[in-house]
């Protein structure tokens, strides 16, 4: 399977960074708000709740932002021309929980993280990888982002 770099680029980076900074608009927002109406409510308890609400969605988007930058950040280092690419064995396989999942006609798209011969990838699959699989990717070599990837056998 292959994917384009922007993709990654647009989602893992700039999504990210998008997210963090309205997560944090958010977060301010609402702790002004909670700390004014301590003062000055007269209907306290939906107040509150309606800021509580907004301090839990700018935490999540705070934290699954984070999430998505911790590997996207490195695309700010390295382009679509520093490929290298790699052949072993899958070892383990873990179902990324924060980063988006697409449906196409492929059925669902999601990134997990796969370790190939002790070193982390992050893969784009459609669920069609399996531990001991013999794989040869081409991924950037500062977030082990996966580019391009094919089964062996071997």
């Amino acid at each position: 399977m292959t994917f384009k770099y922007h993709y990654y680029e647009n989602y893992l980076l700039y999504g990210a960074l998008v997210g963090l900074f309205i997560g944090t608009i958010f977060f301010v927002f609402a702790l002004y708000h909670f700390r004014s109406n301590i003062r000055n409510s007269q209907n306290r308890t939906v107040s509150y709740f309606v800021i509580i609400l907004i301090l839990i969605f700018s935490i999540y988007a705070l934290y699954a932002s984070s999430v998505n930058l911790r590997f996207g950040i490195n695309l700010l280092f390295e382009d679509e021309t520093a490929i290298v690419e790699q052949t072993g064995r899958i070892e383990n396989i873990e179902e990324m929980k924060l980063i988006y999942v697409q449906y196409n006609e492929d059925g669902k798209i999601t990134c997990q993280l796969v370790t190939i011969d002790g070193k982390n990838y992050l893969f784009i699959s459609t669920g069609d990888l399996e531990i001991g699989d013999f794989v040869s990717v081409n991924y950037l070599p500062k977030s082990r982002i996966v580019l391009q990837w094919e089964h062996l056998t071997g």
